[in-house]
């Protein structure tokens, strides 16, 4: 059984969810699920991946993360891989990289927490499996208007390790639905005029696409965005509508600074994300209700070597 505590101070009041013996999601880190943010008793940001039951769902919600690597693929139908965050996954009859619409059997990893008055300290103990081995360090804390989750990385297994994790923000200001008035900045992205692609998206383009009362895509006549400089500003609704951009690495700009920013005229409230490391790349998805930046970490680690990175959210309104 899961539980939530609240890190609260004079700003903020965040719910963090404590992960049970099982996990909720085979996706999802379980350490560090943010599900709300209240600023000042009033704004919310948090929601969860999907409010339609009709539509499949990976069970993420607010701030949710998610580690990443290529392993799976070392495993036979039956034999057993790691994904960190999760556990010991069993492959299934056919194989295959890491699916994340499957259902596979897991050993959740060991993990312990430590809660103070402003963050929850979370160990997640490895489980060596194919020659890996990383033990897991996340912290949870707020100070003022902010939020930062900062990860530590421990290879202690017998081989190098190669990964990436990247924070799913599941947001909508103030559960104001996602249209007019939204307007995401990301002063680092080369490509964002590439939001602006109309018509069926294909695997290869990014883009809008339409969806029916079932989720299957359609062919989209309008385009509910425009884009004024390095923001992506929403003119109309995103009901029955979904959109999904990638930027690779060389359509990052180098800058002393990463950080993205969402907003909406609708309300006062406002959320920021810095990146306290260069991303590697990044997705933008959303619909009706939501929005999501996918920013990723990638990371090489030799046995007995430690890598650490953090992010940190910054949560604004006319009173703070």
């Amino acid at each position: 059984m899961e539980k939530t505590v609240h890190l609260k101070n004079h700003f903020l009041d965040a719910s963090v969810r404590i992960p049970g013996e099982i996990p909720e999601s085979q996706r999802f880190d379980a350490a560090c699920v943010v599900e709300q943010v209240v600023l000042n008793g009033i704004h919310t940001f948090c929601v969860p991946e999907q409010l339609d039951a009709k539509r499949v769902t990976t069970k993420g919600i607010g701030l949710s993360s998610e580690f990443r690597d290529m392993y799976a693929e070392e495993a036979k139908a039956g034999e057993k891989f790691p994904k960190l965050g999760v556990g010991i996954l069993t492959q299934p009859e056919e194989g295959g990289r890491y699916d994340m619409w499957k259902h596979y059997e897991v050993t959740p990893f060991r993990r312990s927490y430590a809660v103070s008055d402003t963050g929850i300290d979370f160990t997640e103990e490895p489980g060596e499996c194919l020659g890996l081995a990383v033990r897991v360090l996340r912290r949870v804390s707020v100070q003022a208007n902010t939020l930062t989750i900062s990860t530590t990385l421990e290879n202690v297994g017998r081989r190098p390790y190669d990964g990436s994790e990247f924070q799913h923000n599941f947001l909508a200001i103030d559960n104001l639905p996602v249209g007019k008035g939204y307007r995401l900045t990301l002063p680092y992205d080369r490509e964002i005029r590439n939001i602006m692609t109309r018509g069926r998206r294909h695997a290869k383009n990014d883009g809008f696409r339409l969806l029916d009362e079932s989720g299957n895509p359609g062919e989209l006549t309008d385009n509910p965005v425009h884009v004024e400089g390095q923001s992506i500003v929403w003119d109309g609704s995103m009901d029955h509508k979904t959109f999904h951009k990638i930027t690779r690495a060389d359509g990052i700009r180098t800058m002393a600074e990463y950080q993205w920013t969402l907003s909406c005229d609708q309300s006062p409230a406002s959320v920021s994300e810095t990146h306290h490391f260069m991303p590697s790349n990044f997705s933008i998805w959303g619909v009706e209700h939501c929005v999501c930046t996918e920013v990723h970490c990638t990371y090489h680690m030799e046995p007995g070597e430690r890598v650490h990175f953090a992010r940190t959210w910054t949560f604004s309104d006319d009173r703070t």
